[in-house]
């Protein structure tokens, strides 16, 4: 089984201890402080999927001593099969964020911009009072309706440093198409030490050559990213090696049921519509109350690419850190 790697600051969870702590009511224009402290306590920090690094043995002691619900948690990672791990072992801090660290989430009081710079995702006691991280926070699509992957992504920007993508029709339309649903995920910039690294399985089809194809892309991801270090490879894969048409970062997973070849040019060219009625799911998986789907969603994608990545060609250097044991 695949583990999610979470580095927590003890300090983060007493915050949280002390919202559950508090009466909130659901009139309260910070109701939501006290619910998103729930989530992160009853549904991330108990999945079996789940390894969490602690900061600091004192604090970690003192909390046990201090805190009968982190007791119970404490209790159950040590006892009871099918629970999340929990170690003070092996805290990587964000100051010293390595290769290992890249796919880790992070909840810390302060240091989201140290992540960011590293395309790492980090929550803090702020940051995490956003409901959409807990839910799925996708959109219905009505045909003919004015699209553009700018407005439907919009509330998925998040920090990343990598992505795959399957989508048999990748290659249609691309201008309106792959480079806007890239343009609207992709980082500014990222250390070159770290570069994005993006795996693309498409479907060859006659007279479509998936090398030339590559340095398309290439040339216009670096025109619409001057500044992000990245690499490219494209597998070729064919009608049967998927079943979802998805998109993946380190944290989230994007769905489409109508396709990622979405939109096109209405009839008269003035403006970028969608061919279809259809949805658009978004999720973090790791953060999901439904997260046994949302997660396998998740984890298969990637079991499906790495079987794919191992026997299909491809083009480029065949890099990606989400084809790895742990994510």
């Amino acid at each position: 089984m695949r583990h999610k790697i979470i580095y927590c600051e003890i300090d983060f969870l007493r915050v949280l201890f002390e919202r559950l702590s508090k009466a909130y009511s659901p009139l309260d224009d910070n109701w939501a402080e006290g619910e998103c402290a729930r989530k992160i306590i009853k549904d991330v920090f108990s999945q079996e999927y789940v390894t969490i690094h602690y900061d600091d043995k004192q604090k970690f002691r003192q909390l046990l001593e201090d805190n009968e619900i982190f007791q119970n948690m404490v209790r159950c990672a040590d006892l009871t099969e099918g629970y999340a791990k929990m170690t003070c072992d092996s805290y990587t801090s964000l100051e010293d964020i390595g290769q290992t660290s890249l796919n880790a989430i992070y909840f810390v009081v302060a240091g989201e911009d140290i992540a960011s710079n590293n395309g790492v995702m980090a929550l803090t006691p702020s940051s995490i009072n956003n409901i959409s991280l807990f839910t799925d926070f996708g959109k219905s699509i009505e045909k003919n309706s004015p699209q553009s992957w700018e407005k439907i992504l919009k509330d998925a920007k998040h920090s990343c440093n990598a992505l795959m993508a399957f989508d048999n029709y990748l290659d249609n339309g691309k201008e309106f198409n792959l480079y806007m649903i890239l343009d609207a995920l992709l980082p500014t910039k990222l250390p070159v030490s770290a570069p994005f690294q993006i795996s693309l399985f498409m479907q060859e089809k006659p007279g479509i050559d998936l090398a030339n194809e590559r340095k398309l892309i290439i040339d216009k991801i670096q025109q619409i990213r001057p500044d992000l270090p990245f690499s490219l490879t494209i597998y070729k894969s064919y009608p049967l090696d998927f079943h979802d048409r998805a998109i993946i970062t380190n944290n989230l997973w994007i769905g489409s049921e109508g396709g990622f070849d979405l939109l096109r040019k209405d009839k008269r060219g003035f403006r970028t519509e969608s061919s279809k009625s259809t949805t658009i799911h978004m999720k973090y998986p790791f953060l999901q109350s439904n997260s046994d789907a949302a997660y396998g969603s998740y984890s298969n994608f990637i079991s499906d690419a790495e079987r794919i990545a191992r026997k299909n060609p491809h083009y480029g250097d065949a890099i990606n850190r989400l084809l790895s044991v742990d994510v």
